[in-house]
């Protein structure tokens, strides 16, 4: 993805749109991605946030007025990311062969067919009490409740926090995510939640490189475990 001002003949593939200059810049889409994710909520915020001057070093007063919208209603929150997610679909563009078009037009003239394969577990793992992985060892049950405390202590973790753990491990029940569907961008990252995800019985499409070796770790990991069903693009498609 070219991000910057580099000349026409290094874009190719997801770009950001050019901005006045000519440029094709993060910090103009991203705020009007905001924009319009908080046109949702607020036209007041809105409006500050695509005036706003200085976004590289104060859009974080921004995400912070968004996170907080959010909170007003479980159908406010997804109404936001809906919105942002459009915004973003709607602005980014798509280069090949020199030729620029929109994401919508890109995918409905693939150069490569997509193939979907679902892989159904073997494990049969029943919620259990919550662990947390620490320095090598599980914590749960009165250990990790000290050890939150310890934290709290610590000022590491907000009171709020610590209890809403509570509650979690008051509920092992709540731990079965075995009717819930969850798309998972970058499913193999470092700090992906695929393995509790899985061992916590969820349904994963998954998305990640077109890279074999990546694949097959999720495999292996998906067979031993729950159930994943795997959005795989056989190649690099479009």
């Amino acid at each position: 993805m070219n991000t910057t001002g580099a000349g026409a003949g290094d874009d190719v593939g997801v770009v950001f749109p050019r901005a006045s200059d000519g440029r094709r810049s993060t910090l103009a889409t991203g705020r009007a991605v905001f924009a319009d994710a908080l046109r949702v909520a607020s036209t007041t915020a809105a409006a500050a946030a695509e005036q706003e001057r200085d976004w590289r070093r104060r859009y974080i007063v921004h995400a912070r007025r968004l996170t907080e919208a959010a909170l007003a209603s479980a159908s406010v929150a997804h109404d936001i990311a809906v919105a942002g997610l459009n915004s973003a679909r709607d602005r980014l563009r798509f280069v090949r062969d020199g030729g620029e078009t929109s994401l919508d037009a890109a995918m409905a003239a693939p150069r490569a067919s997509f193939a979907t394969r679902s892989v159904v577990g073997a494990g049969n793992s029943r919620p259990t009490p919550l662990t947390i992985p620490l320095h090598g060892q599980l914590l749960s049950g009165d250990a990790l409740r000290r050890q939150l405390d310890r934290w709290k202590d610590e000022g590491l973790f907000e009171p709020s926090f610590v209890a809403a753990i509570a509650r979690v491990q008051a509920h092992s029940e709540w731990l079965d995510l075995s009717d819930q569907r969850i798309a998972l961008l970058g499913a193999h990252a470092e700090m992906s939640p695929l393995p509790w995800l899985l061992h916590w019985r969820a349904t994963v499409y998954a998305v990640d490189l077109p890279r074999s070796h990546i694949w097959q770790r999720m495999l292996r990991l998906a067979t031993a475990m729950t159930r994943i069903r795997e959005r795989l693009r056989v190649d690099r498609g479009v």
